[in-house]
């Protein structure tokens, strides 16, 4: 195997000193050796962790074109051009492991079509849930088992603010603390807003449907309207706010037995969303603190599973690219999706709905429900009966929700 490595960032950095570290042990497990061609980086400068000078270019697309490469590390920030990395990569017959979610997200169908057609391979494990193994034990399960739903913490660092607007931090407080402790980028939109997550889904939910889902099919709203007040009020209620990432079929398909499985040329599905959701208290995601990830899978045969750990940072990330990178050596060339989207079925459940920056909340009088928890609800507060798009809206116009199963 030899390796050209796109990026070299805190996770190529993990990747080349996990290989430096490892080396012997990791040509046994490969069955061959290897070697790195060259990685490419945007500057030639000093490094935490340094590689040989002569491994350095600032030509990635050389590394990509190089005959004597057969692998392409992709874990660099800038998803246009790794798309075009990956998808000339596959072409030509090479194997491609990256952790790139930004590029995945939109183009996962295409970059397999192209792999299936020039004979590459391609494994994006790191991209999903960092150090958790997730993907390879769920693409067995489908085989075997219609998808009930799938629930998950997908992103650690939201879930680090969440925790610690949870245990009384402000949000400006929880979020300055996770920016120090180097938790959160220094521009957190894409974490805190969802979107992080919502590639994530994306991914996941493409490779369970086997089919085409881009976050154009995922419903979103982020967490950065949640105030203390908020937090306090889930608190006497006996529960914890998450943002969760569901993928959900129907119940009623289930019940009544209808072949519109996810195994069916048009899946119907009844939720996939990344919101924040005020879970029990008892909910096993309402345990999971911190940076840490969580994702429970329910299949027809094989019951509830799940699967946890650190979902990013350096060693975990690194951990993840080389375990693909020790697979991919055994696999025959990927195969593209079977088809794309999905049907949907929009189902209606309660949500809380806060004016927030809006000067009401904005909700249709059908659309209002009494307070029947009892519960003495924050200033401008109303109970609602919602859909996943009409929720998605109001966030979208400056309001709070907060979905409330």
């Amino acid at each position: 195997m030899r390796i050209g490595m796109i990026g070299y960032g805190t996770v190529g950095q993990g990747v080349y000193g996990l290989y430096t570290e490892r080396r012997e042990a990791l040509e046994r497990s490969a069955g061959e050796g290897i070697t790195f061609g060259g990685i490419a980086v945007r500057s030639i400068r000093p490094r935490a962790i340094p590689a040989p000078e002569e491994l350095y270019t600032t030509d990635a697309m050389r590394l990509v074109t190089d005959d004597s490469i057969d692998t392409i590390v992709e874990v660099s920030s800038d998803p246009k051009e790794s798309i075009q990395y990956i998808s000339t990569a596959l072409s030509a017959g090479k194997r491609v492991v990256t952790a790139n979610k930004a590029a995945l997200a939109d183009s996962l169908a295409d970059l397999l079509s192209k792999a299936e057609k020039g004979g590459g391979r391609l494994r994006f494990e790191a991209a999903v849930a960092g150090g958790i193994p997730l993907l390879d034990p769920l693409t067995l399960q489908v085989a075997v088992n219609d998808v009930v739903a799938f629930r998950g913490i997908i992103n650690g660092s939201s879930n680090y603010v969440l925790t610690a607007m949870q245990n009384g931090k402000t949000r400006e407080e929880a979020i300055r603390e996770a920016q120090t402790l180097g938790v959160l980028e220094e521009d957190p939109r894409d974490d805190l807003e969802g979107v992080d997550a919502q590639r994530k889904l994306a991914i996941v939910a493409s490779m369970l449907l086997h089919r085409s889902v881009t976050t154009k099919n995922v419903s979103r709203i982020g967490m950065l309207s949640l105030d203390a007040e908020d937090f306090a009020l889930a608190k006497k209620a006996g529960r914890v706010i998450k943002l969760m990432a569901v993928c959900e079929r129907g119940k009623a398909e289930l019940v009544n037995g209808s072949t519109d499985s996810f195994s069916s040329p048009v899946p119907t599905l009844t939720a996939l969303r990344v919101m924040p959701e005020a879970i029990s208290s008892d909910d096993p995601f309402a345990q999971v603190d911190g940076i840490y990830n969580m994702a429970q899978w329910q299949g027809t045969h094989s019951g509830t599973l799940r699967f946890s750990g650190l979902g990013g940072g350096q060693e975990a990330t690194a951990n993840a690219v080389w375990t693909d990178l020790l697979r991919i050596t055994r696999e025959t060339p990927a195969l593209s999706l079977a088809g794309e989207g999905v049907a949907e079925r929009e189902e209606a459940a309660r949500y809380l709905v806060r004016a927030g920056s809006a000067p009401d909340t904005g909700l249709l009088p059908e659309e209002k429900e009494d307070n029947v928890n009892a519960l003495v609800l924050p200033c401008g507060a109303q109970w609602a009966r919602l859909t996943e798009k009409r929720a998605v809206a109001l966030a979208e116009s400056g309001r709070m929700v907060l979905r409330w199963a």
